[in-house]
């Protein structure tokens, strides 16, 4: 029973990730639908990942979304193996299928680099609401590689960033 709990939270820790800023009623029709558990289980492993700040909950225009804290990814990386490969292609599958981009149809990030000299890129990273950006900033990197992993980075953990330095703020 235990490794099945512990299972079951790194599956929905692990659809937050793939899938930064999913809406929760997404969430819950994926899981509910996949028949990874059930309603009531569901809503007790999303308590307990919020409890333990490995998950966090945010409202944007009406719309409840769930993203992982640093703590959640960090979680992710370590303990990945343990999901099952068939669920993680199907999460993957998901992610990548899905009609929403970034999880928002509102929000989204953004990134472009740009070769200063030979010795130097900038990698000019944005939060977008619409077309708007709401937080950018530029990272340095010494060359085209190291441009492209804090792209990457970027992409897939900018809206991790983003709710993280607002709930700072708050």
């Amino acid at each position: 029973m235990d490794h099945q709990l512990s299972e079951n939270k790194l599956i929905l820790l692990y659809i937050i990730h793939e899938k930064e800023n999913i809406k929760v009623s997404d969430l819950y029709d994926f899981v509910l639908f996949r028949g990874y558990m059930d309603y009531f289980l569901l809503q007790n492993y999303l308590e307990e990942l919020e409890e333990t700040e490995l998950v966090i909950q945010v409202a944007q225009m009406g719309e409840l979304y769930y993203t992982t804290l640093p703590a959640g990814d960090t979680v992710i990386e370590m303990f990945r193996a343990r999901i099952p490969h068939s669920i993680r292609e199907d999460i993957r599958n998901y992610a990548l299928n899905s009609e929403l981009n970034n999880g928002s149809p509102l929000m989204g990030v953004d990134c472009d680099i740009e070769k200063i000299d030979d010795e130097r890129y900038d990698v000019h990273c944005r939060v977008l609401d619409y077309d708007r950006a709401v937080m950018e900033f530029i990272k340095t990197a010494p060359d085209e590689e190291a441009a492209n992993r804090v792209r990457n980075a970027w992409m897939k953990k900018g809206m991790s960033v983003y709710w993280n330095i607002t709930k700072e703020l708050n």
